[in-house]
C-alpha cells in the first residue's frame, strides 16, 4: 500500500513538470504544433500595430512572442491594439490562451461575432466531387469542406439531408484563357487561390444536378474546442488565406488537407501525399484517419450523394424493358406537350405504375440541369402532367430507398493508390527474351479497381516503360516509352445520352528496331456502347476515329501524320480481372510516317491486356501484341501500388 503511494507520488509529480516545461516552453515562444498548422498563407502582410512590431514573417515562433506580448497590455489601455490582432485572427488568440492554460480573454468584435453565432459547426464532413467528364480538366474530381451546422450538439451524426449548411472550398481566381494559357498558368502558379465559403445547396446544384458528379461525404466528428478553433481559423483564411494555385499540389484538396490539419494536427494528412495531391487521394487519407478512431462505425459517417444521371440511371435498370419503352417514347414527345399522342403517351406510363413514372420524373431533373429557367416551360409542364399522373395512382407501402442507401460502394475512401511500380519478363520474335520495367506516378486507368473513379474515364501521367534485350545473337537495345499524359472519356451512348467519347496523349521514347528518340501526341473521337452480349452488363466497346504526329528528335529530323481508327473493348472479368482488347490501324497521310512510325509497329497491330488486381495493392500485367507485318509480343509485369 506504501508502495503503491510512493508510485503514484512520482507519476504526479513527473506529470505537473512536465506541464511545467511545457508551459515554460510557450511562455518562451516555443509555439506548439498546432500553433504552426494554422495556415501560414494568412500570416503574410502584417503591419506596425502602434509600438508593437508584427513583422511580416512567416516564423510562427516570432509570432507567438508577438501574441504574448499583445495579451501582457493591460486591456483597459491597449484594448485597440488588442482587438487588431484579435479581430483578424481570432484563432490563434483563441488557441494562444489554450496552449497557456490561461483563461479566454475577450474581445470586442462585433463582425466576428455575428460571423461565430451563425457559422460554429457541429461537425464538418470531407466532400469528394467526382469527374466531370465534359472537361478534362475537372476528371481529377474535386474536395471541399461540409459546415455540418443542422441537428444536436453530442449526437453522432448531424442531419445530412439537410442541404441548409454552408460549404468550404479553394478555389483558384481563374480568367478565361485559352486553353494552353490556362495549363501554362495553373501549372507555374499563375493563378491566386483563396477560400470561399457558399451555401452546401448550390454546391449540390453545380455538382450533383448541373455537372451529374456524384458526391461522397465522410463526417469529421470534433471536440467542442475543434469547433471554436475551425470557425474562427476559417474567418482568417476567408481574410487572409491567399496563395499562387497550383493544379498539381496547392489546389483545392491540399489546402483543404492544411486547414483540416490545423484543427487536428495528430493526422498529419498533407504530409501523407507526396507531389501530385488528387482529389480521391486527399479523401481516402482523410477516410483512413477516421477509420483508425472509429473502426467498423465509419460506415455510419459516409453519405452518398447521387447525382441527377445516377439517379436517373439507377431508375432505369428497375423497370422491365417494355416501360424503358415507354420512359422513352415520354422523352421523346417532350416537346409535344399539347398533341393527342402525348397526352395518351402520359396516361399509358401512368397505367405501368410508380417505377415507369419515377423513371420519367429523374430524367425531368436531369434535363432541366441544362436549361435555364426560361427555357424549362414546356419541361415544366410535362413535370405537372407525370406528377398529377403519379397522384392518381394508389397508395404503396414501398418506400423509396433514400439517396444514402444507393451505393457506397465505389467511394473513394477505398480508392487505389495513384502511383505504381513494377518489374517483368517479356519476348519478342523480333528481340527475343527481355527484362521489362514499369513505373507510373498516377492516377488510374480502366484496367485498375474501380473504388472513387468513374468506370468510363481514365487519366494516367508521367508512366514510364522500358524494355532490356537479354538474347544473344538478339539485338542489344534498352526501348523505351514515357508517357507524359493519357486521359480518355468514354460516356456510354444510349437512347437519352448522346456524348462523345474521346482521348488524348502524348509522350516520348526510343523506338522498336531504330535507336532514333521520338516525340509523339495522339487524339480521337467517336462513341462507346455498352456489350453485354460480351457476357458483362459492364462490358464497353469503343470505336474512335483519331490523329497521330511522331516527331524524330534524333538522327534524321523526320516527322509523319497517320489517320489512327481505334476499335477498344473493356470487360470486368471478375475476381480482380479485367481485360482490354485494342486494334490501331495507322496510314500515314502527311510527312515520312512509313520511315518514322511503321518501325515501331506494323500498319495494323492488335493488344490484348489481361489485368489481375491483388486488393488495392498490387496487380499483374499480361499483354500479347500482334501486328500484322508478322511480329508478337509478350510481357508480364508485377507491379506494386504506392
Amino acid at each position: 500500500m506504501r508502495l503503491g503511494k510512493v508510485f503514484l507520488g512520482i507519476v504526479v509529480f513527473l506529470w505537473g513538470w512536465w506541464e511545467a516545461v511545457a508551459l515554460a516552453q510557450t511562455g518562451k515562444g516555443e509555439a506548439p504544433t498546432r500553433w504552426e498548422g494554422l495556415s501560414p498563407e494568412t500570416r503574410r502582410g502584417w503591419t506596425r500595430i502602434l509600438e508593437l512590431t508584427l513583422n511580416p514573417t512567416e516564423d510562427p515562433r516570432q509570432e507567438w512572442l508577438d501574441v504574448r506580448a499583445l495579451a501582457q497590455l493591460d486591456p483597459k489601455v491597449n484594448q485597440g491594439v488588442r482587438e487588431s490582432y484579435g479581430c483578424r485572427f481570432p484563432a490563434r488568440w483563441r488557441y494562444f490562451f489554450y496552449g497557456t492554460h490561461q483563461s479566454y480573454q475577450e474581445l470586442r468584435c462585433p463582425d466576428l461575432v455575428e460571423w461565430q453565432q451563425q457559422m460554429t459547426p457541429l461537425s464538418i464532413s470531407f466532400v469528394f466531387a467526382s469527374a466531370y467528364l465534359g472537361n478534362p480538366a475537372s476528371m481529377f474530381g474535386h474536395n471541399f469542406i461540409r459546415l455540418n451546422l443542422a441537428g444536436t450538439p453530442g449526437s453522432t451524426r448531424h442531419d445530412q439531408e439537410n442541404i441548409l449548411d454552408y460549404g468550404v472550398a479553394f478555389m483558384a481566381a481563374t480568367q478565361p484563357d485559352d486553353w494552353l494559357r490556362y495549363v501554362y498558368r495553373g501549372l507555374t502558379g499563375g493563378y491566386i487561390g483563396g477560400f470561399l465559403v457558399q451555401p452546401y445547396y448550390e454546391l449540390l446544384n453545380h455538382y450533383a444536378y448541373g455537372e451529374g458528379r456524384n458526391l461522397w461525404e465522410v463526417e469529421i466528428p470534433l471536440t467542442e474546442f475543434e469547433r471554436l478553433l475551425l470557425r474562427d481559423h476559417l474567418w482568417e483564411v476567408l481574410h487572409s488565406g491567399f496563395t499562387p494555385y497550383y493544379f498539381t499540389h496547392v489546389n483545392c484538396s491540399s489546402m483543404l488537407l492544411k486547414f483540416i490539419d490545423a484543427i487536428k494536427p495528430s493526422w498529419s494528412l498533407r504530409d501523407q501525399i507526396g507531389g501530385i495531391v488528387a482529389p480521391p487521394q486527399a479523401y481516402k487519407v482523410v477516410y483512413q484517419a477516421l477509420l483508425a478512431e472509429h473502426g467498423p462505425n465509419l460506415k455510419d459517417l459516409e453519405f452518398f450523394w447521387p447525382s441527377t444521371r445516377t439517379l436517373f440511371l439507377n431508375q432505369m435498370r428497375l423497370i422491365s424493358p417494355s416501360e424503358r419503352l415507354a420512359v422513352l417514347e415520354i422523352i421523346e414527345q417532350s416537346l409535344s406537350i399539347n398533341t393527342p399522342e402525348y397526352k395518351q403517351s402520359v396516361k399509358s406510363l401512368g397505367n405501368l405504375g410508380q417505377k415507369p413514372l419515377e423513371a420519367a420524373l429523374a430524367w425531368i431533373q436531369l434535363r432541366k440541369s441544362d436549361l435555364t429557367y426560361a427555357e424549362q416551360t414546356s419541361i415544366r409542364t410535362l413535370e405537372d402532367s407525370l406528377m398529377a399522373a403519379r397522384l392518381d395512382l394508389p397508395a404503396t407501402e414501398e418506400k423509396e430507398p433514400s439517396v444514402s442507401q444507393i451505393s457506397k460502394q465505389d467511394s473513394p475512401g477505398q480508392s487505389h493508390p495513384a502511383g505504381a511500380v513494377g518489374a517483368g519478363v517479356g519476348w519478342s520474335s523480333h528481340r527475343g527474351v527481355s527484362l521489362e520495367w514499369a513505373g507510373r506516378l498516377g492516377h488510374h486507368d480502366f484496367l485498375d479497381p474501380g473504388g472513387g473513379f468513374d468506370p468510363y474515364s481514365s487519366i494516367e501521367y508521367l508512366s514510364l516503360r522500358v524494355s532490356q534485350s537479354q538474347s544473344p545473337g538478339k539485338p542489344q537495345d534498352t526501348l523505351w516509352n514515357l508517357k507524359v499524359a493519357e486521359i480518355s472519356s468514354f460516356p456510354v451512348v444510349s437512347d437519352f445520352e448522346k456524348n462523345l467519347s474521346w482521348t488524348v496523349q502524348g509522350g516520348g521514347g526510343q523506338g522498336a528496331t531504330f535507336v532514333e528518340k521520338y516525340v509523339y501526341g495522339k487524339g480521337g473521337v467517336g462513341w462507346s456502347f455498352e456489350a453485354p452480349w460480351l457476357g458483362n452488363d459492364q462490358a464497353l466497346v469503343s470505336g474512335l476515329a483519331g490523329l497521330t504526329l511522331v516527331q524524330q528528335v534524333s538522327g534524321p529530323r523526320a516527322y509523319g501524320l497517320s489517320l489512327s481508327p481505334i476499335l477498344k473493348i473493356l470487360r470486368p472479368m471478375g475476381s480482380g480481372l479485367n481485360l482490354s482488347v485494342l486494334l490501331e490501324s495507322y496510314h500515314g497521310i502527311l510527312g515520312r510516317w512509313s520511315e518514322v512510325a511503321s518501325k515501331e509497329r506494323g500498319p495494323l497491330s492488335a493488344s490484348l491486356e489481361l489485368r489481375k488486381n491483388w486488393g488495392l495493392q498490387s496487380f499483374m500485367d499480361f499483354q500479347w501484341i500482334t501486328d500484322f507485318d508478322g511480329s508478337h509480343s509478350f510481357k508480364t509485369i508485377w507491379s506494386y501500388r504506392f
